[in-house]
């Protein structure tokens, strides 16, 4: 290890998904990477055991954990063994991205398969499920009965919307970054979801803005460095594309009324191809395989 290496300070990360994209933005800056040096851990105990066994156990300065409810204590207050010298960041743990999807997931077909361990179709829904028998129908009339059958459900976007800014906001009040407020503002324009749970690349580029503010302290960064900082890291997530392997499609009902720009007559990424929502649903509804 050189003597520069050896000097950085040390931050520890809790092994979720949002954050495994968010070492990889902060690892594949090389001006973030000269200044900290970033460990993962799994849950409290192995966090505990990096504290008191790591060779640079003395170079931890701050620990970044994810918060998924605002009652859970231990997750909310800091481990009675940290040491005072540490920072504790306190992160939401987003997935509000279930507005757009509500009942992506509840067809019962979907489960393993040799080609899909995950699923044939995650994005598919009861309605399409139901659909099957008439498969062998046009395109036309089997999407318009899709349309029939899932819109009714769909359309009490506004009273979901406010329900899950309500929790956010609750989850906000005991973290140290809050994305109620700005999530409000922009997700008719901006896509932070590719899925009930996955984030999108604006979701990663927006939490790595924020870490980086709460670690300026710790680290001893001035306003100079850390604009410097974070626009490396943001140039970092251009065209980064997050969990975008697979892009649930969005129905036209909820598109509309959220005024998703993103969302309308937008093709969506599954696997190798590439389908509108008409497209997708369609060869859910016939359980078509596709090219992985």
């Amino acid at each position: 290890m050189s003597e520069a290496e050896s000097r950085k300070p040390v931050v520890l990360v809790e092994g979720h998904w949002q954050f495994a994209h968010l070492i990889s933005l902060f690892e594949y800056t090389p001006s973030m990477m000269q200044e900290v040096s970033f460990r993962r851990f799994g849950d409290l105990d192995e966090m505990r055991r990096l504290l008191d066994t790591a060779d640079d156990a003395d170079r931890i300065i701050a620990v970044v954990r994810r918060v998924d409810h605002p009652d859970d204590i231990e997750q909310t207050q800091p481990p009675v063994w940290l040491r005072e010298d540490i920072s504790v960041i306190r992160v939401p743990a987003e997935s509000a991205g279930h507005l757009f999807w509500p009942v992506a997931g509840t067809d019962t077909r979907s489960v393993a398969e040799p080609l899909y361990p995950n699923g044939r179709y995650g994005f598919s829904d009861h309605h399409a499920e139901a659909l099957a028998p008439r498969a062998g129908e046009s395109d036309d009339r089997l999407y318009q009965a899709y349309l029939g059958e899932s819109s009714v459900e769909l359309a009490a976007a506004q009273p979901r919307l406010a329900h899950t800014l309500a929790f956010m906001r609750r989850l906000d009040s005991v973290c140290d970054i809050a994305f109620a407020e700005h999530f409000e503002r922009t997700l008719s324009d901006v896509k932070y979801f590719t899925g009930p749970v996955t984030g999108a690349g604006p979701l990663f580029a927006w939490l790595a803005n924020c870490v980086l503010g709460c670690l300026a302290a710790p680290v001893g960064w001035d306003t100079k460095r850390l604009e410097t900082l974070r626009e490396a890291v943001r140039y970092r997530t251009i065209g980064f594309r997050g969990n975008a392997a697979h892009e649930f499609p969005v129905h036209p009902v909820v598109a509309a009324s959220f005024g998703l720009s993103w969302a309308q007559n937008a093709r969506f990424r599954w696997g190798r191809n590439l389908w509108t929502h008409r497209e997708a649903m369609l060869r859910a509804i016939r359980w078509e395989p596709w090219l992985p």
